[in-house]
């Protein structure tokens, strides 16, 4: 592999030419994980601008892994996510029941 990878540092005043750097090379917020610097100086430099999307974008970080996990969960005990929504599931027993009917009504509308 000849071709590098670029990325771009999220400081406005970067001093590197086109604010380029290596991907590889590249440090990146450890609290949002959004935002990519070329050096700790870089970072630490662009701190108090990034600050304000930092929290917010952690936060939707947050929430979107927990409602993986919570996807993952339902998926490994049986249940089903529909429409996007989460089927909470107080037994699996309960979940093939319900599902046995859904599927009866809808074959009876067809």
């Amino acid at each position: 592999k000849s071709i590098k990878k670029m990325g771009l540092c999220n400081n406005d005043q970067c001093p590197l030419p086109g604010k380029k750097v290596e991907r590889s090379k590249m440090l990146y917020c450890t609290r949002c994980r959004d935002a990519y610097y070329c050096s700790r100086d870089c970072q630490e430099a662009a701190w108090s601008d990034h600050r304000e999307d930092c929290k917010e974008r952690a936060e939707e970080n947050a929430k979107f892994e927990q409602e993986m996990w919570i996807r993952d969960q339902i998926q490994c005990s049986g249940a089903f996510v529909i429409r996007g929504d989460f089927v909470s599931v107080l037994a699996t027993a309960t979940i093939c029941i319900c599902l046995y009917y859904i599927i009866a009504v809808f074959h009876r509308l067809w």
